[in-house]
């Protein structure tokens, strides 16, 4: 933890006050600071209720914080990164292809989707209560022209009808298991068929 002591001092000739400058960038009104904001943040992404994190500050670092301060904080962060997340978007939107699968995740106790859509140079994440193509049409745009690739083809074929940029080597995987299933059975069926 760092602590700033900053001084300051009132000038009789332009009469103003004067403030000494930090030797690194501090947010402006902020009694804590970005690497601690940082950890507040983490903290609640790791799980923690926001009192549990204030808690943490207080045991850990002698600061008192509000609960509702590190819920500000996480506001704040959200808002600063919304312009980059939209460049992001706008880059994997531009991109010649794209992977892209989900995951369950959960937010608050309920059942969501945590999506991620990426290609060598470009990852966007995205939580969402729908596993269901509208999420990718959000995402990609209506016109992406690019390849889509995905483990759920029901997601790329409601996504595009009829688009043929489905990843049929996880779909022949798929069919092989299951043909050595079959193949299996079979064999079971016969050898007792045989003995009968």
């Amino acid at each position: 933890m760092t602590c700033y002591r900053l001084h300051y001092g009132y000038c009789p000739r332009c009469k103003k006050v004067v403030y000494s400058r930090a030797k690194e960038p501090i947010l402006a009104g902020d009694r804590i600071g970005v690497q601690a904001r940082a950890v507040g943040g983490y903290l609640r992404y790791l799980g923690l209720p926001y009192r549990k994190v204030a808690k943490i500050f207080k045991d850990v670092f002698d600061l008192n914080l509000t609960y509702p301060s590190f819920l500000a904080f996480n506001t704040e962060q959200a808002q600063n990164g919304a312009s980059l997340y939209q460049v992001i978007k706008q880059s994997i939107r531009q991109s010649p292809y794209m992977n892209a699968d989900e995951t369950s995740w959960r937010v608050n106790g309920q059942n969501h989707w945590l999506w991620v859509f990426t290609n060598k140079d470009t990852a966007l994440y995205q939580i969402d209560k729908s596993r269901g193509s509208k999420v990718v049409r959000d995402i990609l745009g209506e016109r992406y022209r690019g390849v889509l690739i995905s483990d759920f083809i029901r997601l790329i074929t409601n996504f595009r009808p009829g688009l043929a940029s489905v990843v049929w080597a996880i779909f022949w995987l798929r069919l092989r298991k299951y043909r050595r299933r079959i193949n299996l059975l079979q064999r079971v069926s016969m050898a007792c068929f045989a003995r009968s």
